[in-house]
């Protein structure tokens, strides 16, 4: 099992992102979803990446978005 607050606080190498992901992917769609939006909190660069390859459903995704534009700054948007 993967801690989500050290993964986001240490830098990890491809090895380790590949394994995280074969973990993240096994789990259900609630548990998949609370461990992305926890690293999400901590890290977003890692979180985004995280959430981008860890075949997160739409909804979860649409969650992710919402939170990013009204947390973010919106101006950046294109």
């Amino acid at each position: 099992m993967f801690d989500p607050v050290k993964y986001a606080q240490e830098p990890t190498d491809s090895q380790q992102d590949n394994e995280l992901l074969k973990w993240v992917r096994q789990l259900d769609d609630e548990q998949k979803f609370t461990f992305v939006w926890r690293v999400l909190k901590i890290n977003p660069w890692k979180g985004c990446e995280l959430a981008k390859r860890s075949q997160l459903k739409p909804i979860f995704l649409e969650v992710i978005l919402e939170k990013g534009l009204v947390y973010g700054n919106a101006s950046s948007v294109k």
